[in-house]
């Protein structure tokens, strides 16, 4: 027989679940655009890098688009919080008459 030994490490998972920190209104002016940075909306987690954290668009704007580094987000759409860190993310209005998308 030999002897020998090894290392066991033991590899955390996300113990913490993310928090929304921010989610704010915007007033876009009609057929502008806006930068939704991480004032307007924001999610945190100790455990979890900007990167991982996933928002999931389920319905599109109707009078308008969202915009991530330019394409345009359809529903099943992702984008993260890194994203919203970097700016990447904007609201683009459609210029039509609206009150709220």
């Amino acid at each position: 027989s030999r002897k020998g030994s090894f290392d066991i490490r033991v590899e955390m998972v996300d113990r913490v679940l993310p928090t929304l920190t921010s989610y704010k209104d915007l007033t876009v002016p009609q057929g502008s655009s806006m930068i939704l940075g991480p004032d307007s909306l924001s999610l945190s987690d100790p455990d979890t890098p900007p990167g991982a954290l996933t928002f999931v668009l389920h319905l599109p704007p109707h009078y308008g688009n969202l915009l991530l580094s330019g394409s345009t987000l359809t529903a099943g759409s992702n984008f993260t919080q890194r994203d919203i860190k970097e700016l990447e993310l904007i609201y683009e209005h459609n210029g039509g008459a609206s009150q709220i998308d």
